[in-house]
């Protein structure tokens, strides 16, 4: 498990184990590395991995969805109302 959640980067190596793990994923994710989405690459990588995840796997394009809003709508809209 604390390979899913130590970093996006270690997200990213082992995202194929996070399919009977994704909730506890997207806690991290939305807690820790959506404040980072704009200004890190590996953060960025991360949170569309999980969001094709989400939608690919559990027909849900919310994290997708919400990864196109603009960064300045980010930080005045916040993440847990979604």
């Amino acid at each position: 498990m604390h390979d899913l959640t130590d970093s996006p980067a270690s997200y990213l190596a082992h995202a194929e184990e996070a399919q009977d793990s994704i909730e506890i994923v997207m806690s991290e994710a939305l807690e820790k590395w959506l404040p980072l989405f704009h200004t890190s690459p590996v953060h960025r990588r991360a949170l569309e991995r999980l969001a094709d995840e989400l939608k690919d796997k559990h027909h849900d394009p919310w994290l997708a969805d919400l990864l196109q809003v603009p960064a300045s709508q980010q930080r005045t809209r916040p993440a847990r109302s979604f």
